[in-house]
């Protein structure tokens, strides 16, 4: 599929039209290059927010604020569970 096409297809304002576009795009990006190589600069990024986060000032031993990161986002998304458990059965 020639990229006019693509942009074409996407503009139309049908989203089921827009997804399949993008998901033969994606299929093609990750046909072709390996996908830890496309995310790593994210994956990087994600992982400093953490031990940003536990040692601001960059006091630690990398080792103990790696672990730190790792409980602190551990410790996150355990407390994002239980509110989305506490939502769910709210909802029912």
């Amino acid at each position: 599929m020639k990229r006019s096409t693509l942009v074409l297809t996407a503009r139309n304002g049908r989203n089921n039209v827009r997804s399949a576009a993008a998901r033969a795009a994606a299929h093609a990006l990750h046909a072709q290059r390996d996908s830890r190589e496309l995310t790593l600069a994210a994956r990087r990024a994600f992982e400093t927010r953490w031990e940003a986060l536990v040692d601001p000032q960059q006091l630690l031993e990398p080792a103990e604020r790696a672990r730190r990161a790792a409980h602190a986002k551990r410790s996150y998304y355990g407390r994002l569970g239980v509110l989305s458990g506490k939502a769910r059965r709210n909802a029912a």
